[in-house]
């Protein structure tokens, strides 16, 4: 049981972060800005904890959370994004602002 709650919650860590950032940003070993799944399971793997926390880690199904960071960047990457303005009647309404800043 503890094996399909690592895996869901991993994938809407992912998705999660994804919605947040509206993406990621992975400059891999040779200097190169990467996309793609392959790229975002590398990135989540140098985040910390934030999307795979350590108790999954411990469980040792490194294969199946592989997996998830996998499906959850490909369902994301199928939907459309979010635009940063809300537009009604060729007016801009409202202005999305990221709580990063």
């Amino acid at each position: 049981m503890q094996r399909i709650h690592a895996y869901r919650r991993v994938y809407n860590n992912a998705i999660a972060y994804l919605n947040k950032h509206q993406g990621f940003n992975y400059i891999n070993t040779k200097g190169e800005k990467t996309t793609g799944k392959k790229a975002f399971r590398s990135f989540c793997k140098t985040l910390g904890e934030e999307i795979i926390p350590t108790w999954c880690k411990q469980l040792g199904i490194a294969h199946a959370l592989d997996n998830a960071l996998f499906e959850a960047y490909t369902a994301w990457s199928k939907t459309n994004k979010q635009d940063k303005f809300i537009v009604s009647d060729n007016e801009v309404v409202l202005e999305l602002v990221s709580n990063d800043q």
